[in-house]
Formats: C-alpha cells, sequence, structure tokens
C-alpha cells in the first residue's frame, strides 16, 4: 500500500495533506526501483501509533524490530529509534512532554523531529493506531511488518544477482559446488539476520570516531555509590550490567544491599526493585528504617540527627529524657512496655517521655511521605523457576518504571537438576535481561563454608556456594569477609585507590572491619578494600584500601589507631566549620 492509498483510510485529523507533503519530500530510503507492493508504509505507521500508546509493547519488539532494516521510511526509521532510545531512559513512560524534551535534548535530532513536523506526526499515527485497533492486533502489525521486511531483503538480494556476483569471483573458476552453496548460504544467512535479528557480522572498525563525539553526550559513568572508592573503581552503578556481592551465610548480605538501595533510592532519587527470597517484608522494612535514621547522607535528607540499632525498633524499646529518668517504670533510661499495658497507653508515655520516638516517628513519617513509590518488593519464596524470575523482572520493572533491581539472595531454578549447571543458567539469564532491557541488576550470593577456612585477602570465586561458574557472565564481583579480631595487627590501610601509599594506618581495636575482595571488574582495577561496619545501625563506612602488614611495614610510616581517628574526627570538625 502507497502513500495515497493510506490516506484513503477514515482518520479524523486534519494533518493529511502536511504529512503526505512532508513524506513524500523526505523519506526516499529505499523507493528507487523498489515495487509499491514491496513497501509497508501503512503497517509501519500503524505499529508506530500502538507503540505510541502502549509503551509497554516496546521491550517486546525492540529485539526483533530493526530500525534500520525493517522500515521503507526514514520518518518511521527515525521515530521507531527514537521511542526505543526515550523508553530506557524513563522507564517506558512517554507523552507528548517527554518526547519533545527527548528530541530537544540532541542538536541534530531535534532539526530532524522538526523536519517531520515535530508531534504532529505522533499525534497522526496514534489516530492511525486508534482508528485500525492496532493495540488489540499489534502482534499481527508486528508479523506483517516482518513478512514485509523478509520480502524486501530477497527482493534485494535476488538469486540471479547472487549468482552473478559469485561468477564475478576471482576464484570462481576454481570453485568447487560444495563452496558455491556455502557462499549462497552465507547470503541468505543474512537476510535471516534482517528477519530474526540474529548474530550480524559488524565492522569494529567502522564508526570509532562517532563514538568518541558520543561519549561526550552520554559518558559511561553510572549513578553513585555510598561508597566513594567503589565508586571510582567501577565507574558507578551503569544500566546493562549485573554485578554480584559475596558473604557468609548470616554476615550481612541483606543489609549491604539495603544500605546501597536506601542510597540510590532516597540520596539519588531512583526507583528500584527487590526482590527476595529470604527475608521478609518486614524484615526489610526493619533494616530500611534502621539504614535511614543511622546514616549520615539521609539523615541530611529528613534533618534528624540520631544512633538507634534496630534490635530496639523491632522491640519497640525507646530511650526516655534524662528528667524522667527517676519514674518507677524507666529502667536503664528505658522505657519498655508493661505487660497489662495497651499499646496505645504505652505510645502516649512514648510521646511524652521519649524525644527519641518523637525523632524516629519523624523520619519514618519522611519516608512513608517523602519517599513513597522509590523503593519496590516482590517477595518470592523459594518455589520459583527461572522463567518466573525473568518475568517478575521484566514485567514489574515495565510497569513501574523500575530500572535498577536487587536480587536477595542468588538462587537457581526450583527444578534444577546439577546445582552448578544450574546457577550459571540462571546468572546468564539475568546477565542478557540486563543487557536486553538495559537494567542494572545486583545480586546477593552465599559463600561456601570453606570460605571460613582462609584469610580475608584470599577469598576467591572458588568460595561462592554451588558455583564459581556464574564469574564468567558477571560485571563486577566483591567477595566480603569479616576480620577476626586476633588478626588485627596482621592488616593495615591507606586512603584512596593507589598502589603506592604515603600513609599506613592500624585498625582500631574496638571497630568491626570486613575486607572486600574485588574478584572481577570489567571497569578495570581489583583492589582489596576495607569496611567499617556497624550492623546493628547497618551503617557501612568505607576506609580505604588494605593489605597485609608485612608486605608494608619495612616501607611505610606507620599511623596509630588512635591518631587515624583523631585525624578523621578534626576533618569531620573542619568540614562542618567551612560549610558554616
Amino acid at each position: 500500500m502507497n502513500f495515497e492509498e493510506l490516506m484513503d483510510i477514515d482518520v479524523n485529523i486534519n494533518l493529511q495533506e502536511e504529512f503526505v507533503e512532508l513524506n513524500t519530500k523526505i523519506d526516499n530510503r529505499m523507493n528507487s526501483g523498489m515495487p509499491e507492493t514491496l513497501r509497508s508504509m501503512f503497517i509501519e505507521l500503524t505499529f508506530i501509533g500502538a507503540l505510541c500508546l502502549e509503551p509497554k509493547f516496546i521491550p517486546k519488539y525492540e529485539d526483533f524490530v530493526s530500525p534500520k532494516y525493517d522500515f521503507t521510511a526514514d520518518s518511521t526509521a527515525f521515530f521507531y529509534l527514537c521511542l526505543c532510545q526515550l523508553g530506557k531512559r524513563t522507564g517506558w513512560t512517554i507523552n507528548q512532554t517527554s518526547i519533545n524534551a527527548f528530541m530537544a535534548d540532541n542538536k541534530e535530532r531535534a532539526k530532524v523531529y522538526q523536519r517531520y513536523g515535530g508531534y504532529k506526526w505522533i499525534e497522526y499515527v496514534i489516530e492511525m493506531a486508534k482508528a485500525n485497533n492496532a493495540i488489540e492486533n499489534i502482534e499481527s502489525y508486528y508479523e506483517m511488518l516482518k513478512k514485509y521486511s523478509l520480502v524486501r531483503q530477497f527482493w534485494i538480494r535476488d538469486t540471479k544477482t547472487i549468482m552473478e556476483n559469485i561468477t564475478k569471483l576471482k576464484d570462481f573458476p576454481t570453485m568447487k559446488p560444495r563452496e558455491i552453496l556455502l557462499k549462497m548460504t552465507s547470503e541468505f544467512g543474512k537476510i535471516y539476520t534482517r528477519l530474526a535479528n540474529g548474530e550480524e557480522v559488524k565492522d569494529l572498525t567502522a564508526g570509532c570516531e562517532d563514538y568518541i563525539d558520543a561519549k561526550l553526550e552520554t559518558p559511561e559513568q553510572g549513578l553513585d555509590l555510598p561508597f566513594p572508592i567503589m565508586t571510582q573503581i567501577f565507574q558507578g552503578v551503569r544500566l546493562g550490567q549485573f554485578w554480584a556481592w559475596g558473604m557468609l551465610s548470616n554476615a550481612g548480605k541483606s543489609r549491604f544491599l539495603i544500605r546501597i538501595i536506601a542510597y540510590l533510592a532516597f540520596v539519588l532519587g531512583v526507583k528500584v526493585l527487590i526482590i527476595s527470597n529470604e527475608m521478609t517484608e518486614e524484615e526489610m522494612r526493619a533494616c530500611l528504617i534502621t539504614t535511614t535514621i543511622n546514616n549520615p547522607d539521609i539523615q541530611k535528607l529528613h534533618g534528624i540527627t540520631l544512633s538507634k540499632n534496630q534490635v530496639d525498633i523491632q522491640n519497640g524499646v525507646y530511650n526516655v529524657d534524662a528528667k524522667y529518668f527517676t519514674r518507677s517504670d524507666v529502667i536503664n533510661a528505658k522505657l519498655v512496655r508493661k505487660k497489662d499495658e495497651t499499646v496505645e497507653d504505652y505510645k502516649k508515655k512514648l510521646e511524652e517521655m521519649s524525644s527519641e520516638y518523637r525523632d524516629v516517628k519523624f523520619i519514618t513519617h519522611w519516608i512513608d511521605t517523602k519517599m513513597q513509590d522509590r523503593i519496590k518488593i516482590i517477595e518470592t519464596g523459594s518455589d520459583y523457576s527461572d522463567s518466573d524470575l525473568k518475568q517478575i523482572i521484566e514485567n514489574t520493572c515495565l510497569a513501574e518504571g523500575i530500572n535498577y533491581v536487587f536480587y536477595d539472595t542468588f538462587k537457581s531454578d526450583k527444578d534444577a537438576i546439577g546445582e552448578w549447571a544450574a546457577m550459571k543458567k540462571t546468572a546468564t539469564i539475568l546477565s542478557e535481561i540486563a543487557k536486553k532491557r538495559n537494567l542494572f541488576i545486583g545480586a546477593n550470593i552465599q559463600l561456601t563454608d570453606d570460605a571460613n577456612q582462609c584469610m580475608p585477602l584470599e577469598l576467591s570465586s572458588s568460595n561462592i556456594a554451588n558455583s564459581k561458574q556464574i564469574k564468567h557472565v558477571l560485571d563486577a564481583l566483591c567477595l566480603f569477609k569479616e576480620i577476626p579480631y586476633s588478626d588485627f595487627k596482621k592488616y593495615i590501610y591507606w586512603k584512596g585507590t593507589t598502589d603506592k601509599p604515603k600513609k599506613l594506618y592500624d585498625l582500631a581495636p574496638e571497630k568491626r572491619y570486613y575486607v572486600c575482595r574485588i574478584d572481577k571488574n570489567r571497569a578495570g582495577i581489583k583492589p582489596d578494600l576495607l569496611f567499617e561496619l556497624n550492623l546493628n545501625t547497618n551503617i557501612w563506612e568505607e576506609v580505604g584500601r588494605v593489605g597485609l602488614r608485612k608486605d608494608y611495614e619495612k616501607k611505610k610510616e606507620f599511623v596509630s589507631a588512635k591518631q587515624t581517628h583523631d585525624e578523621i574526627n578534626n576533618q569531620e570538625e573542619n568540614k562542618e566549620k567551612d560549610s558554616k
């Protein structure tokens, strides 16, 4: 169907003349010598109109519809590509405002957009889609789009031309029948690539200059983590990547994940999905509240400086103000609910006697009202398959406009036979989802019991429970283990990422430390990091790089633990003075 025939369709729109004029002047992509019967303009326009009406269909088809091969007009190819790019940026929320903003973001793109009539073009295809019930029949339009694409590829590469080209080859006189057949098969394989969007051979030595300029607009730097050194090492949390963090059982895997999630959602303002098969929603909420109360970067947002451990929060125990210490129901500066006391009566007491309780209520109200809809959670239990997991991620992220997913804890398919192979299969699926849907996926992994027998700096992917093979599909892998107090004197740390530290620091005896071994980093270096932590308040502080004392003690001046912490306190005081 040509463009003039297309205009005979009964659609309620007043843009026909302008639209016809624009497209007949501009769209010359495949018009030269192409029979009218091979053009699919009506199908292309209606299909794109359906995607505009229901953007949730875009990720379903973007892997299979190519703007380069499946459209006969420059305009339809341009708008289809823009919809795919915009959808990834906005979480598949597409409207006039987001489209106009996206087009204006790039000068060349804006020129093309205006050349085609701007949003009027979108309005036109939307009306076409509505008039032809394209939403209900989108699969049929997709099939027709690919059908015409296939036929055009055969027309472009007709067998006569293929054979003529083969006979012109220098080695044709010596070619055997099998070689001729392989050559023909190769040509038709290219047609398959166009049809199925399969693995196409591309020229890596072309487009390098464009790559450099593209990175000026979109540098490969993701979102910050609450840990500056780790952010620098990995170039931030980037879409399209699959990371994993490994710890021993009951070592704080979920708490570490919540620390990152709270920072991304509250400090940076992005939406996050948690898929949990171990901790319940209530347990996750308790950890989130604890994290929000105690961490300084989030305290700056809600305005309350407070230290409160999770156990007291879960047990409803709060400190009371000093002036009430003489009361009989106050024990060790804490108010505890009596057995015969109603919840309402106990609550009234707390509101009167405990500024700590009032502060916690203020913070939780802030979460409920100011941070609403930023963190979603799905409890899966253990009875689910790889296909269930894939569906959960894709459907939820599409429906909720989420690009950052955290999986706690990584497990294989429920029906898997052969655990190691199943783990790698599940990891591969997650990696593919991250790349195809342009998501970030981070997962917790449990280390094997034999990790208990090795020193923290000896951890490797061999210590991953069930399968070290998953390392091969990860973009980043971090392995954590606590340093026993008895080994504190064996370790030292220093600031920054350098391999040649100027100052070395002892571990403070009153602190708790984890080594973070970076076992894989596609972005570059893999230094060993030291974290200071308090699981009761869920504070994880990245203090620097870590090494064995024996490797450095003859080379550098040491700074005692007391000096270290005095120095840190002085730095913080100076920062506060400067800010004032």
